[in-house]
């Protein structure tokens, strides 16, 4: 998860992604469960390009990634936005800050796909379900098991730009559903390539198993929907999957589905 090696190359290769539609669409989600939303916890931030988009929309945005090249890209992006914006290096797997009261905690792109271990998300939710204020919401997205087996799994990208190439190698394992990545990262330097590599893990999880680890962490009002479309039923054959879920407030009722 460190990223050392794609924070190089992440901005070039998200630089065809509409970010802020999938900003849009994901803060459609929380404000319908949470209307008045000033304070957003953003987790995995990355190199800040959905926090961008979150602070130019007005909201306060606290940002945490546990790679520290990719916060120092983000901090370059959003030093124009002052105390609007706090950064922190923090690993997702072992959260430590006390922060509380806390309208919305956003994910997006992935980021829960890193944890490998059910019961860690299962730990991950509760804790951040603490933090929340009473009514407030919960959004994010991972990558679904058809993705991560069909499209990515058993593939090799690769791409080339001005002064670095790299190669993008994957590996699914359907027993186990974890996708084992090795990205290479040829960087030239005069007239030699310099070559580096940095290995990930993603892990795939059903939609349902989602829903019952945030029901069990005390979540309220949950709703998938399937790549940006909240009209899609087929959600087995949508690669990326939006999950929104509320903690209770003594006033909100059960909706989940």
């Amino acid at each position: 998860m460190a990223y050392e090696v794609v924070s190089e190359i992440y901005d070039g290769l998200m630089e065809d992604v509409d970010y802020l539609k999938w900003c849009n669409f994901m803060e459609t989600l929380f404000l319908e469960k949470t209307p008045d939303i000033h304070h957003i916890l953003e987790l995995g931030c990355g190199s800040g390009i959905m926090t961008r988009h979150l602070l130019e929309k007005g909201y306060e945005v606290v940002g945490t990634d546990c790679s520290e090249e990719m916060l120092l890209l983000a901090q370059e992006k959003l030093q124009k936005f002052g105390k609007n914006i706090i950064l922190m290096e923090q690993d997702i797997r072992d959260l430590d800050f006390e922060i509380y009261e806390i309208d919305c905690i956003l994910s997006s792109n992935d980021t829960f796909n890193y944890i490998l271990e059910e019961n860690e998300l299962r730990k991950l939710f509760a804790y951040l379900n603490k933090r929340l204020k009473a009514g407030g919401s919960f959004v994010f997205d991972i990558s679904s098991e058809y993705k991560l087996s069909q499209i990515l799994g058993n593939n090799v990208f690769g791409e080339s730009f001005e002064d670095m190439a790299y190669l993008w190698e994957n590996d699914y394992e359907p027993e186990t559903k974890l996708l084992d990545m090795k990205i290479t990262l040829f960087e030239q330097e005069g007239n030699l390539y310099t070559r580096h590599e940095e290995k990930q893990t993603q892990r795939a999880y059903r939609s349902e198993q989602i829903i019952t680890l945030l029901q069990e962490s005390g979540y309220v009002n949950i709703e998938v929907y399937g790549d940006f479309d909240r009209t899609i039923t087929d959600l087995e054959h949508c690669e990326r999957w939006f999950f929104v879920a509320q903690k209770r407030d003594g006033k909100n009722e059960f909706n989940e589905k």
